[in-house]
């Protein structure tokens, strides 16, 4: 039984693509996206800046099609398509559309309305880190402890391994003595996720 499983958001990083900027199959498909929103996708992907990449309303539709492409590129290479798909958060809708749920636009203007969606009712100046090397236990504890005295919210909210755990926390507060990494510009999976009601 052979499984694709496809990233959500958090892969994006300046020079990602570089290693495959010639690549048919690939840049065929990352072109498609370029051109569907009329935007410097491989610009982004190549020269930056990091901060548009990390913009959930590009990251989403570029992420979904980095996921897209390389699929596309893996069964022209093997001839063989997987038994299942799956995916992480956006990932999913990466899955759904390599297992012909809808059309890739289709599936880009899902993508993109989902990544505006997401961004206005996220809480500004938050984030998650990855936290490597402390149990779960222990990342639960030191975000209550950081909680209650910065007055801020800090969640662990994705135990991922048994010492690796994503934690929402505030762009201002650190985590000195703790490997982590930035890989989601807002908070998406905690209580920072605040739904606003429009009028109209």
């Amino acid at each position: 039984m052979l499984a694709c499983v496809f990233p959500g958001q958090g892969i994006q990083q300046v020079g990602l693509m570089n290693a495959w900027l010639q690549d048919p199959v690939i840049m065929s498909h990352i072109q498609r996206g370029e051109d569907y929103f009329d935007e410097p996708w491989v610009e982004w992907l190549s020269t930056g800046p990091q901060s548009i990449l990390d913009d959930t309303f590009y990251t989403q539709p570029i992420v979904f099609t980095i996921g897209y492409a390389f699929y596309q590129k893996y069964i022209a290479l093997s001839n063989r398509t997987p038994d299942m798909v799956a995916g992480h958060s956006l990932g999913e809708w990466t899955a759904m559309t390599v297992a012909g749920v809808w059309s890739f636009e289709m599936a880009l203007e899902l993508v993109r309305a989902r990544a505006t969606v997401m961004k206005e009712v996220t809480c500004p100046n938050t984030g998650m880190k990855v936290v490597l090397g402390l149990s779960s236990e222990q990342v639960v504890q030191l975000a209550q402890q950081t909680q209650l005295e910065a007055g801020k919210v800090v969640e662990a909210v994705n135990f991922n391994a048994p010492t690796q755990t994503v934690s929402q926390i505030s762009k201002s507060l650190s985590s000195d003595g703790i490997a982590c990494q930035w890989s989601i510009s807002q908070s998406f999976d905690d209580a920072c996720l605040c739904f606003t009601s429009r009028s109209d």
